[in-house]
């Protein structure tokens, strides 16, 4: 078993459950699906509780003695739950998150070498999805977008190329096989018969892999936001995530003004 793991991430909604089926397509890949373990593991090295007398209770002492078993237990659960498998990992959109910041960086340093996939879907899109799911805030939705971007970005794009690939869901669904090949360039592991078969497959009819869905049967590359958002909620939701939009090429300065001007022409 590899010594260091596969870690995919990226806002929620963003098509990171769809990547792991994909990426778990290759008899030699096991990415479990949101195991979370690695929040876990930060927790336990952050918020073990403080306490006034430090050196008696040897906090410290427990905190590096964990940082130094930790790397061998986890890749020893990996390797009872999947003896035959080389490549290990997990995927949790959450590692991004406020919350556990510093998750990240957490994972490369006990695992030195870890290859990271953050997988960035158009905002809109994302906020969508997760009001049809489990978010009823709707500027919290908003908010998970952006905090998960900003914080993924900036962590992968500090990183050598070879332990980084950032991509874009949109380009994944338009040519499913075309991006397949190059993450596994990325991650170094030759493609095999049926990661292409699933990719094929995908290409002619598209399964959901995550629940609530959109019906995605006339193209996953469709969006509904304008559908389901009323014009006012579209503006407020341009507000909100209007400059990332533009940073990331889901829309430009003009055409982002325009947008809106449009929207409050209607209001």
């Amino acid at each position: 078993m590899q010594p260091s793991p596969i870690i995919i991430y990226g806002a929620a909604r963003s098509g990171t459950t769809y990547l792991t089926y994909l990426l778990n397509m290759h008899p030699d890949i096991f990415i479990t699906d949101e195991a979370r373990l690695f929040n876990w593991v930060y927790r336990s090295l952050v918020d073990l509780p403080q306490h006034e007398n430090l050196v008696r209770h040897h906090r410290d002492e427990f905190v590096s003695h964990l940082r130094t078993r930790y790397p061998d237990l986890i890749r020893e659960f990996y390797q009872q739950l999947r003896p035959t498998v080389q490549y290990w990992g997990d995927k949790n959109p959450h590692y991004a998150a406020p919350a556990v910041q510093g998750c990240l960086n957490t994972i490369e340093q006990l695992f030195p070498g870890t290859r990271f996939i953050n997988i960035i879907r158009d905002g809109r899109d994302v906020v969508t999805s997760g009001l049809r799911g489990k978010w009823t805030d709707f500027d919290s939705v908003h908010e998970m977008w952006t905090t998960h971007l900003d914080i993924g970005c900036k962590f992968g794009r500090a990183l050598p190329a070879t332990q980084y690939f950032e991509m874009r869901y949109e380009r994944l669904v338009r040519d499913d096989l075309a991006m397949a090949h190059r993450l596994f360039e990325f991650l170094q592991i030759p493609i095999a018969k049926p990661v292409i078969e699933f990719c094929m497959q995908q290409m002619k009819k598209r399964t959901p892999y995550c629940s609530p869905s959109r019906d995605i049967q006339d193209g996953a590359t469709g969006s509904d936001w304008a559908k389901v958002l009323t014009p006012a909620q579209q503006l407020r939701s341009l507000e909100l995530i209007g400059d990332r939009l533009a940073a990331f090429g889901y829309e430009t300065a003009d055409s982002l003004r325009q947008l809106q001007q449009d929207l409050k022409k209607v209001l």
